[in-house]
Formats: C-alpha cells, structure tokens, sequence
C-alpha cells in the first residue's frame, strides 16, 4: 500500500471520528474528508502516471529549495 493511501485512510478516519465525538465546523471536517480523497486519488493512480507525478514533486521541491537559498 502506498504512503498516500495510508494517508487518506488516516485523514478519513480522523475526520469521521471528530464528527461522532464532537460538533466540528463544517470547514474543517469538509477540509478533512477532502484532503483524504486527494490523497486517494494520488495513491490511486496507475504506476507510470504515480511515477510522472512524484518526478514533477521533486523538481519543485528543489526548485523550492534553490529559491530559498538565494534569499
């Protein structure tokens, strides 16, 4: 099972169990729940497509890291 699954598992389960337990805003528990299905469909995806995309993360990743090193 990919980490973003376990993510999304996670996420969801936290959400679902602060909605039983206490009166949450609908924000956060709609920013919850969305955030696991992201998550889902990230680890969802077809092995070259998941590649591809984890490819393009770190690029940005670096590029994020070179922009703050010239600050």
């Amino acid at each position: 099972m990919r980490k973003e699954l376990k993510i999304a598992v996670l996420l969801f389960a936290i959400g679902m169990t602060l909605k039983y337990l206490i009166s949450m805003p609908d924000f956060l528990s709609g920013l919850l729940l969305g955030l696991s299905l992201l998550f889902m469909i990230i680890g969802l995806l077809p092995e070259n497509t998941y590649v591809k995309f984890k490819v393009l993360q770190t690029k940005k990743l670096s590029l994020l890291k070179r922009l703050a090193k010239l600050n």
